[in-house]
């Protein structure tokens, strides 16, 4: 949802969406509501740790194929 209001605010300064741009908004959602399913809450600190710096490390990748592919700007990134 907040990818949607972020796309919709930015609309009238001339940031046009792309087909990655939605495709980004999907993903992320779906991702994100697969993983609050997947991952127990009550996990040590090692592992949220673990789990934290391994996200990160994912996102920077996700980044880099999308600009890479040159699918446009994320809702959030330009």
């Amino acid at each position: 949802m907040a990818g949607v209001i972020v796309l919709l605010a930015r609309w009238p300064l001339g940031q046009r969406p792309t087909l990655g741009t939605f495709a980004d908004i999907v993903v992320l959602a779906c991702a994100s509501g697969l993983g609050l399913a997947l991952i127990p809450e009550d996990l040590g600190l090692p592992a949220r740790i673990g789990l934290l710096t391994a996200g990160v490390a994912l996102n920077g990748l996700s980044i880099a194929v999308h600009v890479g592919a040159r699918l446009g700007p994320g809702p959030a990134t330009a």
